[in-house]
């Protein structure tokens, strides 16, 4: 079995680390590689930088400098799997996988401000974007950049029009079948997950529902994800951050998903969501048109309307052919989503590179 340096930063509870993408595709790549732990936060963290001052003030070392020259030198002749913007690499033979890349963001900055606002970007500056863009095209076009691996198909086709070595990898999602139960299901709830309200387009999701409750006053939506949100609207059940097994219980109850985001790189919570049976909305951007398949699984918002969305909405609860297709479907978006799947792939195209 051939090793494969996981190179990633860490949060201190792994199983959270990048909502659970770092421990799950660690874990599953260990079907083809003997997977070597590199924690990315030995060369950046806090405590590394206190205690590389003492050195250097006592000794006149730069211990940092050592400390990643030793790093560089023990998997000097190792392939690397990456996260982040550009694997710090010079001579290793690199694969990183990216839910975003800076082409991208450029490109919403130049053509799509109004979404760029909504973004996790709009804290940079135009001149940082295209510092980065360069420099992430730069290392891209490198040689010992094997192959670039990206969540989304959206993703990967656009950033195939700069470079011809972008596959798509897909992301998982951590559901056990033994979980999805859909026999409360009523018929008039609908769900939005998102801890960002604003980004995953929660304000225009309530407006929509006040539509849709004058016309059917039974109808329910439940809200998990935001944090310190005041609603007093009829109906409209706020249940602020929730644990996994909380919100698989919200998935079993409810019959609908909704969340057109404004801005979604990738959006795990989609397959989630059809997983559990459940029909979902989102907006015709990003990787949303590949979750759903328009008038089958869900719908697609073509405009920001308030309008359509209610539309959508009863539709979707009163559409038992399209929750039909979604319930037939799950065994296959268990499969096609599961991390087994992303590191097959993955193996795959390592060993073809």
């Amino acid at each position: 079995m051939n090793d494969l340096v996981f190179a990633c930063s860490w949060d201190s509870d792994r199983s959270v680390s990048w909502s659970g993408t770092h421990l799950a595709l660690f874990e599953a790549l260990q079907q083809y590689y003997n997977v070597i732990d590199f924690d990315m936060n030995l060369f950046h963290s806090a405590r590394l930088q206190i205690f590389n001052k003492i050195i250097k003030y006592k000794l006149k070392i730069d211990f940092s400098k050592h400390f990643n020259s030793l790093a560089k030198k023990r998997y000097s002749q190792l392939p690397i799997f990456q996260f982040g913007d550009c694997p710090d690499t010079e001579s290793n033979i690199s694969y990183p996988y990216i839910d975003m890349a800076w082409k991208e963001v450029r490109d919403l900055y130049n053509n799509e401000n109004s979404i760029f606002k909504f973004s996790n970007y709009a804290r940079f500056t135009e001149t940082e974007i295209e510092r980065k863009y360069e420099k992430q095209s730069g290392f891209f076009q490198k040689s010992n950049c094997k192959a670039v691996f990206c969540m989304g198909k959206w993703l990967t086709k656009d950033l195939s029009s700069e470079h011809d070595h972008v596959f798509h990898a897909g992301g998982g999602i951590n559901i056990a079948p033994y979980l999805i139960d859909g026999t409360e299901k009523q018929g008039n709830k609908l769900l939005f997950v998102g801890r960002d309200f604003e980004r995953k387009n929660g304000p225009l999701v309530l407006k929509a529902f006040s539509v849709l409750q004058s016309r059917h006053p039974d109808c329910e939506l439940y809200i998990i994800g935001p944090k310190d949100l005041v609603i007093s609207q009829k109906n409209v059940h706020y249940l602020g951050r929730r644990s996994y097994e909380e919100t698989s219980k919200y998935f079993n109850l409810c019959d609908v998903f909704v969340c057109p985001s404004i801005f979604e790189a990738y959006g795990l919570v989609f397959p989630e969501a059809l997983a559990f049976g459940l029909p979902c909305i989102g907006r015709n951007a990003f990787e949303m048109p590949y979750f759903i398949e328009d008038g089958k699984t869900g719908y697609l918002l073509k405009e920001n309307s308030v309008e359509e969305l209610a539309d959508l909405m009863e539709k979707a609860l009163s559409n038992s052919q399209m929750k039909e297709n979604v319930r037939c479907k799950r065994d296959w978006y268990l499969k096609e989503y599961s991390w087994k799947t992303v590191a097959e792939r993955i193996a795959w195209v390592i060993e073809k590179a």
